[in-house]
Parts: structure tokens; C-alpha cells; sequence
């Protein structure tokens, strides 16, 4: 008679193992169906994320593109008065940048306002949690 490494009788091994010790059968069959769903959202809310973040950068740098188109001549004047163009660069960067800042940690305390509701749906973590908040897969 074969047996398996734990002495059992081969045929009764394969019953053993499709009901499984501590629901293993459970998490063979049920689990994989349950994940596949959230993988999917995941994989929609990453990709719309993605998105977002494409469209907010197009509209930075079409903000920023419009305001040096609308001071070419003053950024010109101040060229020609002796401003270096680092000063100019920064002068810019300062107008696009402030409000691109101040808009992140505005979007960063709301969003850390909001998983606080959200802490319901979570496990095994919180709400604010920095490192999951950073993990990108």
C-alpha cells in the first residue's frame, strides 16, 4: 500500500486534502473569487487614478504655459533690466507651484479626512497608516 509523507494511505490523502485541515478547501475555492473581484477594482481604480493624475498635470502645465504667454512682455522687460533668468524661472515656478502645493496638502488632508469613514471597510490597518496610504503595486 502507498503512503504519503504523513503515513497515510495515498487514496485517503486526496480526501484529506479536498476538504482540507482548517478550511483549506474553503480558501481554495471561495477565496479566489472573492480577491478576483477587488483585484479588478483595483485594477479600474488604478487606472482612473492614473488617469486623474495624466489630467492634472496637462492642466499645471497648461496653467503655467498660459501665464508665461500672457507675461512675455513683462518676463522680457525684466530681462532687459538686468533680472538673471534664474530669478525669472523662479518668479514663474513660484506662481504655478504655490497653488499646485497648496492644493496637494489640501487634497491630502481630505483624503486622510475621509478614510476615516472608510475605516470600516479596512483590515488589519488604519485609516492613516502611512505606509499603506504610499504602497503602489
Amino acid at each position: 500500500m502507498a503512503t504519503t509523507e504523513r503515513g497515510q494511505p495515498r487514496h485517503l490523502a486526496g480526501g484529506t486534502a479536498a476538504h482540507g485541515r482548517g478550511g483549506q478547501h474553503l480558501f481554495q475555492t471561495r477565496l479566489p473569487r472573492t480577491t478576483r473581484a477587488w483585484g479588478s477594482a483595483r485594477e479600474v481604480f488604478t487606472a482612473f487614478g492614473a488617469l486623474a493624475l495624466a489630467v492634472a498635470a496637462l492642466g499645471l502645465y497648461s496653467m503655467l504655459a498660459y501665464v508665461v504667454a500672457q507675461r512675455t512682455r513683462e518676463i522680457g522687460l525684466r530681462m532687459a533690466l538686468g533680472a538673471r533668468q534664474r530669478e525669472v524661472l523662479t518668479l514663474v515656478l513660484r506662481q504655478g507651484m504655490v497653488p499646485a502645493l497648496g492644493g496637494a496638502l489640501l487634497g491630502g488632508a481630505l483624503g486622510f479626512g475621509a478614510a476615516r469613514y472608510a475605516a470600516a471597510l479596512l483590515y488589519g490597518v488604519g485609516p492613516g497608516d502611512p505606509m499603506t496610504a504610499l504602497r503602489v503595486e
